[in-house]
């Protein structure tokens, strides 16, 4: 749906780069899984406490930067357009940027 709708309301381009961070993201689990992150993690209860606390903190960091956007877009300040592409492929790399 991601992909879909950058395709539609912003062109081509932007659906690719979508594709393209959804593709770099599902390459990032993937690996984690093959070199066994999850055995580790369902072993030892201290590392799957720190994923946990680096879980938070990032959605904390993702939280305020929504809010600090949506006061820039209230202010009229205006972004170029390479980091419009960052933020395209930012948003499917991470899904919750």
């Amino acid at each position: 749906m991601y992909i879909v709708g950058r395709s539609s309301s912003q062109g081509l381009r932007a659906g690719a780069l979508a594709a393209l961070g959804i593709g770099a993201g599902a390459l990032v689990h993937v690996t984690a899984a093959a070199l066994g992150l999850s055995a580790i993690l369902s072993a030892s209860a201290t590392a799957f406490t720190v994923v946990k606390f680096v879980g938070a903190a990032y959605l904390l960091y993702v939280g305020v930067g929504l809010i600090r956007s949506s006061v820039a877009e209230s202010a009229g300040t205006v972004t170029d357009n390479r980091s419009l592409s960052l933020g395209v492929f930012l948003q499917g790399f991470f899904p919750t940027y």
